[in-house]
């Protein structure tokens, strides 16, 4: 596959919670370093919304009854398995920023890039839409190193094969995958739409 290289973007950094690591993020990863060709690292920090407790045990039970122990992006996963992401030098100011925390972090000093599920951050707020309004909205919001920010894409994930809450949650970051991937290529380009206030009330499930 061709690598896109918009605004030469060598090393990009992946922002996660401690409590939300799922399978997704090494997914994530390897979708990015393959698109790009860039050094993918990993910097997961503390602050959750430390309520996913719940989230977790029933996605424990979905893959035992209804998917029957098949794997799923929505998997628990330990800090240990994604190693190889963490060993990446962190020192250095990343190109890109991709931020999933659910307080949203701020970028040092390059392009940050934060999906948004009905306006908030995090995997609990994806949790949150789907127990209470279905499928949301995801938008990708884009901050530049000197604070300007907008949308960069947004769209809606179809549900309809989803298998559950973790498929759903799947699903949605399927979806957000490929508007991420597309924004890559508009890094050139200023964030022409109206810009998005995140909400990031923590909100229980």
């Amino acid at each position: 596959m061709m690598h896109t290289h918009a605004r030469n973007i060598a090393t990009i950094r992946l922002i996660v919670d401690a409590d939300a690591l799922s399978a997704f993020i090494p997914a994530l990863a390897e979708q990015l370093q393959r698109k790009t060709g860039a050094q993918v690292a990993l910097d997961i920090v503390a602050a959750g919304t430390g309520s996913t407790s719940a989230l977790d045990t029933l996605l424990s039970l979905e893959k035992i009854v209804l998917r029957r122990g098949k794997s799923c992006w929505s998997d628990r996963i330990a800090a240990g398995q994604v190693a190889a992401l963490r060993n990446v030098d962190a020192t250095a100011l990343p190109d890109l920023v991709i931020d999933l925390s659910a307080q949203g972090v701020p970028a040092p000093g390059g392009i940050c890039l934060r999906p948004l599920y009905n306006g908030e951050g995090g995997e609990a707020a994806l949790a949150f839409a789907l127990f209470h309004s279905g499928t949301p909205e995801i938008s990708i919001l884009r901050t530049d190193a000197d604070g300007v920010s907008g949308s960069v894409g947004d769209g809606i994930a179809s549900l309809e094969a989803a298998a559950g809450i973790g498929g759903a949650m799947e699903a949605v970051w399927s979806r957000a995958v490929m508007l991420l991937l597309n924004a890559l290529g508009t890094l050139d380009q200023p964030a022409v739409r109206p810009a998005i206030t995140p909400n990031n009330a923590p909100r229980a499930l």
